[in-house]
């Protein structure tokens, strides 16, 4: 019976392996202007990429019901097309920028101009290291830059943080029970984020922050020179990675000395290792703020303080992004298909989230029976991952209850604190007469805990097709600009004056202008687009008649295809027929210079 499942399981992954390679060279390419419905991507994937996902999906349930645990090799090439067949329809986008484009934009910067700040850009200026990254990596591979930003670092990303997660797992010895299915199996189900990843500084950091709570883990167990210096090195690249994460790491770290202080367990804390991290956050966050309290601040305050004064005020409702999304546009209805994907996602989302959770108080419950309250406590407060999975845990609540940070951090975040404290959990097996050895007494408690984790896994791994169909199928106008908005930039860039102000509808074209497709170092931009809603559109032609009355030379940068993407959502097609209808009557008494289509134009006024 094992031979025959084993040699299912082989087929299916050579099987799902094919169709993965066939799907990336038969996949379509599409515009973004033409999306007119939630399931568009979707219908437009060959055939043969779901014959690939379902081959894939019956892989990994067979592999659950294994007896035996595949090869490393086995498992790392189901991890890998798990991570590509969510990936996958990515490539669908020639222009695959997300709507905050600036995120990638810096990475040009690092290659046009060799520094990584710049006070124009709003994030953080300590966000630096996934910039400096990307940029070695197109300078020494010298792949596109362009292909290797929006297509080939996202992919890439992903697959690092999944290895290094099944590396974990499995480096803890604990397939016998099934744990390792938990990670291995729905992998990428289980972390991935509720919309596309990006060559941004949060996608960059979460690999190390996955390898930085292994390292954390493992050191408590093995306190060696080497690891010591591999735990500094993650912590400083975290550092200099993300200033959310790295606050997390320092208040954990900082909690986890100062109780251990205070109940006198010196012992326990290894305080160079506790501090130095704390040290390096402190001397690089308050070099880049001149050591100013005020500057650090509001270097933070974008998501972590207003979330936790809304949350003191008791300003709390999960539903926040559901109604967010509803009242967009005021009067103007959400479609029905994008209102069942949504609530799939954020289905998807609380499920995931209460399996982990049921899984983690199951475990703990065992260790409380078997070692006593107290024990497993003192236990629990002497190891760091205990600290840093508390403030995890706390601010998920926050964030989750108060709808202030986006459902990504927000499942990312806790999921891989999860997986962390996870592992940790089951580095404690020795010390559990239930894990030590297969009494007879114990065969139950065994038994119980594999069938949970099993049940948990067959529905993590069910969610597979779903995940698919709700990533890219409320992501649509959140990812990728028209290929037609790239050739209008690249032709303002090249016959352009870089002197002139440009009044723009759409999407800002500042970040194409002045890092991606030229250096316009003193390009000024001047929104015309109305307030979003149900008054975007007369709001917007009442701002463009005003641009053509401005007397002195300007442009008018015209780029609707994100716009007209917008159909996949809501019900915008009278507002939107009667809004080109009135901008196509503005442009025929104006001067136009280019002209790609309806979507795109720039107008120049003398």
């Amino acid at each position: 019976m094992h031979n025959h499942n084993a040699r299912s399981i082989l087929a299916l992954t050579f099987i799902s392996l094919i169709t993965l390679a066939l799907s990336i060279l038969t996949v379509p390419s599409i515009d973004k202007s033409s999306i007119d419905s939630t399931f568009y991507v979707l219908n437009r994937l060959p055939s043969i990429y779901w014959v690939g996902v379902g081959a894939l999906v019956l892989a990994l349930l067979l592999l659950c019901f294994s007896r035996k645990s595949c090869s490393p090799g086995h498992m790392v090439a189901l991890i890998i097309a798990s991570v590509v067949y969510m990936e996958l329809p990515r490539l669908m986008y020639e222009s695959c920028f997300q709507v905050e484009y600036f995120h990638q934009a810096q990475v040009f910067h690092v290659l046009n101009y060799g520094r990584v700040t710049d006070p124009r850009y709003p994030y953080p200026v300590a966000d630096v290291a996934h910039a400096i990254f990307s940029a070695i990596l197109i300078d020494v591979t010298g792949l596109q830059a362009e292909y290797t930003i929006g297509h080939v670092l996202p992919i890439l990303l992903r697959l690092v943080l999944a290895l290094a997660m099944l590396s974990m797992a499995t480096h803890f010895k604990t397939s016998k029970y099934g744990l390792f299915f938990l990670v291995m199996a729905p992998l990428y189900v289980f972390i991935s984020d509720t919309e596309p990843s990006f060559a941004n500084h949060y996608i960059f950091v979460l690999p190390f922050y996955a390898i930085f709570i292994y390292l954390m883990i493992k050191f408590e167990n093995e306190q060696r020179p080497r690891l010591y210096i591999l735990l500094l090195l993650m912590a400083s690249t975290i550092v200099f990675s993300h200033i959310y994460f790295a606050t997390l790491i320092a208040i954990s770290l900082f909690a986890h000395f100062f109780f251990n202080k205070v109940t006198k367990r010196a012992g326990n804390l290894n305080i160079p290792c506790t501090l130095t991290p704390i040290v390096i956050f402190l001397l690089w966050h308050g070099y880049l703020c001149e050591w100013s309290i005020q500057t650090f601040y509001k270097e933070i305050n974008d998501a972590l303080l207003p979330a936790i004064d809304r949350f003191l005020m008791f300003e709390i409702n999960p539903l926040t992004y559901f109604f967010m999304a509803e009242g967009r546009y005021g009067s103007i209805p959400i479609k029905s298909d994008y209102l069942n994907v949504l609530l799939l996602k954020n289905f998807i989302v609380l499920a995931v989230n209460i399996v982990m959770l049921c899984i983690l108080l199951y475990t703990l419950f065992q260790l409380f029976r078997e070692q006593g309250f107290r024990k497993t406590a003192l236990n629990l407060s002497t190891k760091r991952i205990t600290y840093l999975w508390g403030f995890s845990a706390l601010f998920l609540a926050i964030y989750g209850l108060t709808g202030t940070a986006h459902p990504q951090r927000v499942l990312e975040t806790f999921s891989i604190s999860n997986c962390g404290l996870t592992l940790f959990l089951s580095s404690l097996e020795r010390d559990l007469k239930t894990f030590k050895e297969l009494k007879a007494k114990a065969k139950r408690d065994v038994t119980s805990i594999t069938v949970i984790i099993l049940v948990a896994t067959l529905i993590l791994v069910s969610f597979i097709t779903l995940k698919i169909v709700t990533h890219w199928g409320t992501s649509l106008t959140y990812m990728g600009f028209s290929q037609k908005s790239i050739h209008e930039a690249e032709f303002l860039s090249k016959y352009g004056n870089s002197e002139l102000s440009i009044h723009y509808v759409g999407p800002t074209p500042y970040w194409f202008l002045t890092e991606i497709v030229n250096k316009w170092a003193g390009a000024w931009t001047f929104s015309l687009n109305g307030q979003e809603g149900e008054h975007y559109f007369t709001e917007t032609i009442a701002n463009i008649k005003y641009s053509l009355s401005i007397k002195g030379p300007h442009y008018v940068y015209f780029s609707s295809s994100s716009l007209f993407a917008m159909r996949a959502k809501y019900a915008l097609e009278p507002l939107l027929d009667n809004f080109t209808e009135e901008y196509v009557d503005l442009l025929n008494q104006a001067n136009t210079v280019y002209m790609n289509s309806l979507t795109e134009s720039i107008i120049y006024v003398p």
